[in-house]
């Protein structure tokens, strides 16, 4: 029986129904009357068999040639299972079938282990009589002992991967710390390489590509639901709804379902406990639940109105549609609601303060889960508060976006909508909301039911732009190749993925090249950047536990062996710190672990991003054809508009020297039909997303590893080795800085892994004299133009020389920085505080919007009247025709916004909490 379908039971609710696919099928109204689900709601198989492309077919095909049946993870359980009374540990996973069919993966056989590390120079048999007597008068949970029939041992040698062990067996496994004491699976997963969020083949766990082809698993059915609801107060529209109160109740619960990747609803369904007019566009079976911000108000509120109401049991049982799964509201509490301060309904329980502060963390709820803390920034985490239940992942969308965003000024729907050029929520005032349902709720009419269908409609919209966005960002794409990687659930890459706990001592900071404040008008400036500076730094001097030696008694007989040394000097809380680790020579053999992952990460990334070229020019290269076929709409529609003059357009429009490129890629879809066109464009665009969610995945991943050593919780965690990464950062941009310098170019600004230069004087002197020796030969334009142009050839021999600076420096080809744009004209304003005009590959003076780094105005909380101010500001600035410094600039903006205050009003000057 379906997940969601007994959402309507709680609320007693008359629904709405119309399949997308069955064009001739009428809108029909189905009433619940007691029964245990809705009936006239299809299940999930009966929903994707008739959705299926014919992909059933296949798949029965496949079964009945005993052949291996593809499928991919969404949610998993660990259970135990009695053989002849004795428990046995299995593993269930929830999953779907090429066809979008739900299906149950039950993997059993799993020995369950755990190791324990011998002491030194101890008599492995007399210690592991020692375990055994442990074992044997130790009580589990339920105050039983173990049965020593069931337990039993092997050796295994490994070498530690913290220290240096000169006498290592090629062949010895390496000896690392499971500190994941709350689950099991993700060991299992990891040990036998399970997948838990990517496709696999129940036999044997094949990797998929090798037997099926990929086109067939391009776009998979992974099933998201998105909703929203509505509450109302029978009190008056000034009284916010309260699930504590008796008068708050939901009315209305809006939905729409999807396969994951497609933005057309296979089912559109809308509860409410009014009557309503029929639309032959709604009519559930989750796999995904998607909703904007309903860990903040939409899934507390239900769970606590329905404990309160004393039907959570009951609504959770007929969720989970198992006859065999039991809950009570105590279990409910403890295993799947994730929200919640110490006994449930005692005051203060359902509440949460959303954006919490890290200083501001509450105390230890007595009975339950902690609500998830999901990090926004360094300084900010979302507590997210849900109810969790087998087969489903639920998303909040604005925590997503808000990690994709840290700099956003809003965290509004109707915000993030506008930012992706996606269509805006409906409008409806709450007011005039409250009043039709209080209409609808008092006398059934037909203009009342014309008046819910309009909220219906709010709702329903409302919960489709969630799906809109996820699928225009590719957000669920990316959570699972995040997860793939590192063998983790979906779940867990979506609230476990990003939060860490640094040391909290001070390290050494990176180095900071104090900027030059002001206006830079006179000559461009160009960002010189290091590629993964601290993984290549990992790399280079082989930076990780195994290799690490912390006494001078090491070192000597070292240096004897004639090994080389990289030596770590840092302070760390005003104490000094030394160590070494030992230099792999560029030979295989003496590489450690942390360089051999991150080179074959690195070569995994690059394949991809190789592949994301091509991928990406069409993309690009469609993408305007598309958009002229779309802003001539009507001209389309007359006919008087081909795909053909669309193409001949853009490459008129083209520098020449990219025009034989564009047609190449564009000539093969002139007399395409612009449906056919508009469907290559989409997949196009899909195929881009997905490679681009594997190497951002791997980039995560990537600078991960220094992270981990800075973790005061993680088992990698070693202080010379984090202190070290950092401090041989601060020697290698000092060392660049320096020989830049010599060739006679001047830093601007330097933070980390960057330096912001101008070129030598000598390299605009023809501009110059062109422009400025009276005779005006060039216009200020081309004066620019042509310095723009000067300073990328030059930035481009310059990331040359340096390259090979670090190789002969370093003695490897880890290290190495490039140029992405020249910024001119630019300005500095403090650390990590910049704006100006950025030119890539195509110079670009008249700017749609600057490009701001670290500037206040983009920052979430200020006033109208500050971000105006502050675009005056960078607008002025950034003028071609500007001939101020950036203090006479200053000066005059805020000296027009306080003579002429009539162009303020009262709610500009309003900040918002940010």
């Amino acid at each position: 029986m379906t997940e969601q379908s007994l959402l309507s039971e709680f609320f007693n609710a008359s629904a709405l129904f119309h399949s997308e696919a069955e064009k001739d099928k009428k809108g029909q109204v189905i009433r619940y009357s007691n029964e245990d689900y809705l009936v006239g709601i299809p299940s999930r198989d009966e929903l994707a068999m008739r959705n299926d492309e014919s992909l059933t077919s296949i798949l029965k095909d496949e079964i009945a040639n005993h052949r291996d049946i593809p499928f991919m993870p969404v949610d998993i359980e660990e259970a135990k299972e009695y053989i002849n009374k004795t428990p046995h540990y299995i593993l269930c996973l929830y999953r779907y079938l090429v066809n979008g069919q739900k299906a149950v993966v039950t993997i059993t056989g799993i020995k369950v282990f755990f190791d324990i590390r011998v002491p030194n120079n101890a008599n492995i048999p007399k210690f592991w009589s020692k375990i055994k007597g442990i074992l044997a008068t130790g009580k589990d949970s339920s105050g039983k002992t173990v049965n020593m029939n069931l337990i039993q041992m092997e050796c295994i040698k490994a070498y530690p991967i913290r220290g240096y062990n000169s006498k290592v067996d090629p062949e010895c496994k390496i000896e690392t710390t499971s500190d994941d004491t709350g689950t099991y699976y993700r060991k299992v997963a990891r040990e036998y390489r399970i997948p838990l969020s990517g496709w696999g083949l129940i036999k044997d766990f094949e990797p998929l590509y090798e037997i099926y082809p990929s086109s067939l698993f391009t776009h998979d059915r992974a099933l998201v639901l998105t909703w929203d609801i509505e509450t109302y107060d029978s009190r008056g529209s000034e009284n916010f709804p309260e699930a504590k109160n008796d008068t708050s109740q939901v009315f209305t619960i809006c939905m729409t379902l999807h396969w994951k990747d497609d933005l057309k609803p296979l089912e559109q369904i809308c509860l409410v406990d009014v009557e309503t007019a029929l639309d032959l566009d709604w009519i559930t079976i989750i796999y995904i639940q998607l909703s904007f911000n309903d860990s903040g108000y939409d899934w507390p509120f239900i769970v606590e109105k329905a404990t309160k109401l004393n039907v959570l049991k009951w609504m959770v049982q007929r969720m989970l549609a198992n006859p065999h799964k039991k809950a009570d509201a105590e279990s409910i509490f403890i295993w799947n609601y994730f929200g919640g301060k110490g006994e449930p309904l005692t005051n203060g329980f359902f509440r949460r303060d959303q954006y919490v502060k890290k200083e501001d963390r509450g105390p230890k709820k007595a009975l339950g889960r902690e609500s998830v803390n999901i990090k926004i920034n360094p300084s900010l985490t979302f507590e997210s508060s849900f109810l969790k239940l087998l087969r489903c992942v639920p998303i909040d969308v604005c925590t997503s976006f808000l990690q994709l965003h840290l700099r956003s000024e809003k965290w509004l729907l109707r915000y993030f909508l506008e930012k992706y050029g996606l269509d805006g929520k409906a409008d409806m005032p709450m007011s005039k909301l409250w009043k039709y349902y209080s209409e609808a709720k008092d006398r059934a009419s037909d203009s009342s039911k014309k008046h819910m269908h309009e909220i219906a409609n709010y709702y329903v919209i409302d919960a489709l732009r969630c799906q809109e966005l996820m699928v225009k960002s590719n957000v669920i794409n990316d959570y699972r190749e995040v997860a793939s990687i590192a063998h983790i659930s979906l779940f867990d890459s979506q609230y476990y993925a990003i939060g860490t706990k640094k040391a909290s001592g001070k390290f050494p900071g990176a180095y900071v090249f104090l900027p030059e404040k002001g206006l830079e008008n006179k000559h461009p400036v160009t960002g010189l950047d290091f590629t993964s500076l601290y993984p290549s730094i990992i790399m280079t001097y082989n930076l990780l536990p195994e290799k690490m030696v912390s006494t001078l008694s090491e070192v000597d007989e070292l240096e004897k062996e004639n090994k080389v040394l990289h030596n770590i000097e840092f302070k760390y809380n005003s104490n000094p710190i030394r160590a070494w680790t030992i230099r792999h020579g560029n030979k295989p053999d003496q590489k450690g672990l942390f360089p051999k992952i991150l080179e074959r990460l690195g070569r995994m990334r690059n394949e991809i991003k190789a592949q994301l070229t091509p991928i990406g020019k069409k993309k690009e290269y469609m993408g305007l054809v598309k958009s002229r076929m779309d802003g001539s709409q009507k001209d389309h529609a007359s006919g008087s508009i081909s795909i053909a003059n669309a193409i001949k357009d853009v490459c008129s429009q083209s520098k020449s020297k990219k025009r034989v490129e564009i047609a190449g890629i564009l000539n093969p879809f002139i007399g395409s039909s612009y449906d056919n066109f508009r469907k290559e464009y989409d997949s196009t665009c899909f195929d881009y997303n997905s490679l681009n969610s594997k190497q951002k995945a791997i980039k995560l991943y990537i600078n991960s590893f220094y992270d981990v050593t800075g973790q005061s919780d993680s088992p990698f965690y070693i202080l010379e080795l984090a202190g070290g990464v950092i401090s041989a950062g601060q020697e290698i941009i000092k060392r660049v800085a320096e020989y830049v310098r010599k060739k006679g170019f001047r830093i601007k600004y330097g933070d980390t892994d960057s330096l912001y230069l101008t070129g030598p004087d000598s390299c605009y002197e023809k501009y110059d004299l062109a422009y400025n020796d009276g005779k005006r030969e060039i216009s200020k334009l081309e004066y620019w133009t042509e310095m723009v142009k000067t300073t990328m050839g030059v930035m481009e021999k310059l990331c040359n020389d340096v390259n090979t600076f670090l190789r002969l420096k370093t003695k490897s080809d880890y290290l190495k920085m490039a140029y992405e744009e020249v910024l001119f004209p630019v300005a500095f304003t403090g650390k990590k505080k910049y704006f100006g005009i950025d030119h890539e590959e195509t110079l670009n003076f008249e700017p749609r919007e600057p490009f701001i780094r670290g500037i206040d105005t983009v920052k979430q909380g200020k006033s109208q009247v500050f971000k105006t101010i502050g675009d005056r500001i960078m607008r002025r600035a950034m003028d071609i025709n500007n001939v101020q410094s950036l203090h006479e600039i200053v000066e005059d903006v805020l000296r027009d916004a306080i003579i002429n205050h009539e162009q303020w009003n009262f709610e500009q000057f309003i900040e918002t909490d940010a």
